[in-house]
Protein backbone atom coordinates (compact mmCIF):
# COMPACT_ATOMS: atom_id res chain seq x y z
CA UNK A 1 0.00 0.00 0.00
CA UNK A 2 2.74 2.86 1.03
CA UNK A 3 4.44 1.74 -2.58
CA UNK A 4 1.28 2.42 -4.67
CA UNK A 5 1.30 5.92 -2.43
CA UNK A 6 4.68 6.50 -3.08
CA UNK A 7 4.59 6.03 -6.84
CA UNK A 8 1.10 8.46 -6.86
CA UNK A 9 2.78 10.99 -4.98
CA UNK A 10 6.04 10.66 -7.53
CA UNK A 11 3.87 10.71 -10.54
CA UNK A 12 2.33 13.55 -9.61
CA UNK A 13 5.27 15.83 -8.40
CA UNK A 14 7.58 14.42 -11.66
CA UNK A 15 3.82 15.47 -13.87
CA UNK A 16 4.37 19.21 -12.10
CA UNK A 17 7.80 19.55 -12.28
CA UNK A 18 7.63 18.52 -16.21
CA UNK A 19 4.64 21.12 -16.69
CA UNK A 20 6.68 24.09 -14.89
CA UNK A 21 9.42 23.53 -16.79
CA UNK A 22 7.66 23.75 -20.17
CA UNK A 23 6.06 26.52 -19.18
CA UNK A 24 9.05 28.63 -18.10
CA UNK A 25 10.61 30.92 -20.75
CA UNK A 26 13.43 29.54 -22.67
CA UNK A 27 16.49 30.91 -22.94
CA UNK A 28 17.10 33.93 -25.00
CA UNK A 29 13.48 35.22 -24.22
CA UNK A 30 12.61 37.38 -21.66
CA UNK A 31 9.85 38.08 -19.40
CA UNK A 32 7.68 41.24 -20.49
CA UNK A 33 5.00 42.78 -18.47
CA UNK A 34 1.78 40.59 -17.80
CA UNK A 35 3.90 37.37 -17.98
CA UNK A 36 4.08 36.80 -22.38
CA UNK A 37 7.68 35.70 -23.57
CA UNK A 38 9.02 37.52 -26.23
CA UNK A 39 12.16 36.63 -28.35
CA UNK A 40 14.78 39.67 -27.97
CA UNK A 41 16.29 40.62 -31.72
CA UNK A 42 19.77 41.26 -31.22
CA UNK A 43 19.20 45.05 -32.73
CA UNK A 44 16.41 45.92 -30.31
CA UNK A 45 19.34 45.93 -27.91
CA UNK A 46 20.20 49.58 -26.38
CA UNK A 47 23.87 49.34 -24.61
CA UNK A 48 24.91 52.98 -24.25
CA UNK A 49 28.05 54.55 -22.38
CA UNK A 50 29.90 57.73 -21.90
CA UNK A 51 31.40 60.16 -19.93
CA UNK A 52 29.86 63.96 -19.96
CA UNK A 53 30.07 67.12 -17.92
CA UNK A 54 27.01 69.21 -17.04
CA UNK A 55 26.70 72.42 -15.26
CA UNK A 56 24.46 72.78 -12.18
CA UNK A 57 20.97 72.97 -12.88
CA UNK A 58 21.52 71.58 -16.54
CA UNK A 59 20.38 68.56 -18.35
CA UNK A 60 21.86 66.41 -21.34
CA UNK A 61 20.38 63.71 -23.46
CA UNK A 62 21.83 59.98 -23.35
CA UNK A 63 19.55 58.71 -25.63
CA UNK A 64 16.90 59.53 -28.28
CA UNK A 65 14.24 56.77 -27.91
CA UNK A 66 12.77 55.84 -31.70
CA UNK A 67 9.47 56.81 -32.64
CA UNK A 68 7.27 53.86 -32.33
CA UNK A 69 9.17 51.78 -29.73
CA UNK A 70 9.41 52.15 -25.95
CA UNK A 71 12.56 51.41 -24.43
CA UNK A 72 12.95 49.28 -21.13
CA UNK A 73 15.92 49.94 -19.32
CA UNK A 74 16.89 47.32 -17.31
CA UNK A 75 20.83 48.40 -16.25
CA UNK A 76 22.27 51.70 -15.42
CA UNK A 77 25.64 51.94 -13.61
CA UNK A 78 27.26 55.18 -12.74
CA UNK A 79 29.44 57.17 -11.21
CA UNK A 80 30.33 61.37 -10.79
CA UNK A 81 32.78 63.55 -9.47
CA UNK A 82 32.47 67.67 -8.14
CA UNK A 83 30.13 67.50 -5.82
CA UNK A 84 26.83 67.49 -8.03
CA UNK A 85 23.50 65.35 -7.73
CA UNK A 86 22.33 62.97 -10.97
CA UNK A 87 18.67 62.47 -11.59
CA UNK A 88 17.38 60.64 -14.31
CA UNK A 89 14.33 61.53 -16.27
CA UNK A 90 11.91 61.41 -19.53
CA UNK A 91 11.56 64.25 -22.14
CA UNK A 92 8.38 63.81 -24.55
CA UNK A 93 7.73 67.30 -26.27
CA UNK A 94 7.58 70.03 -22.65
CA UNK A 95 7.15 67.04 -20.31
CA UNK A 96 9.99 66.15 -18.15
CA UNK A 97 9.22 62.97 -16.13
CA UNK A 98 11.97 62.12 -13.04
CA UNK A 99 13.19 58.04 -13.09
CA UNK A 100 15.07 58.45 -10.60
CA UNK A 101 16.45 61.21 -8.30
CA UNK A 102 19.33 61.86 -6.23
CA UNK A 103 20.56 57.82 -6.68
CA UNK A 104 23.84 58.05 -4.72
CA UNK A 105 25.85 55.90 -6.70
CA UNK A 106 23.74 53.10 -6.89
CA UNK A 107 23.54 50.66 -9.55
CA UNK A 108 19.65 50.20 -11.14
CA UNK A 109 19.22 46.71 -11.97
CA UNK A 110 15.40 45.49 -13.08
CA UNK A 111 14.33 42.42 -15.03
CA UNK A 112 11.11 44.87 -15.68
CA UNK A 113 12.86 48.19 -16.60
CA UNK A 114 12.37 51.43 -16.05
CA UNK A 115 9.88 52.75 -19.28
CA UNK A 116 10.58 55.28 -21.81
CA UNK A 117 8.04 56.39 -23.79
CA UNK A 118 8.39 56.60 -27.86
CA UNK A 119 10.10 59.99 -29.20
CA UNK A 120 11.42 60.62 -25.97
CA UNK A 121 14.76 61.71 -24.46
CA UNK A 122 16.67 59.66 -21.82
CA UNK A 123 17.81 62.77 -19.96
CA UNK A 124 20.43 62.94 -17.20
CA UNK A 125 19.86 66.20 -15.10
CA UNK A 126 21.77 67.94 -12.62
CA UNK A 127 19.21 68.96 -9.79
CA UNK A 128 21.47 70.58 -6.81
CA UNK A 129 22.85 73.69 -8.63
CA UNK A 130 26.88 72.07 -9.03
CA UNK A 131 28.58 71.16 -11.98
CA UNK A 132 28.57 67.29 -12.50
CA UNK A 133 31.72 65.19 -14.43
CA UNK A 134 29.57 62.08 -15.13
CA UNK A 135 30.23 58.38 -16.28
CA UNK A 136 27.77 56.14 -16.95
CA UNK A 137 26.97 52.73 -18.71
CA UNK A 138 22.96 51.59 -19.43
CA UNK A 139 20.80 49.03 -21.51
CA UNK A 140 17.80 47.73 -22.27
CA UNK A 141 15.87 46.67 -24.86
CA UNK A 142 13.41 48.51 -27.60
CA UNK A 143 9.71 47.13 -28.04
CA UNK A 144 6.57 48.11 -29.94
CA UNK A 145 3.60 49.56 -27.71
Amino acid sequence: MKSKLWLSVLATLTALFLALWLASPARGQATILGGANRVLDPASVVNRQGEIAVSGGDSVALYTVPAGKWLLMTDLEAAWTFGGVPSLAEKLGVTTTTKREAFLNQAYHSKIGLAFRPGSQVLLREISFNNLSFTYSFTGYLVNP
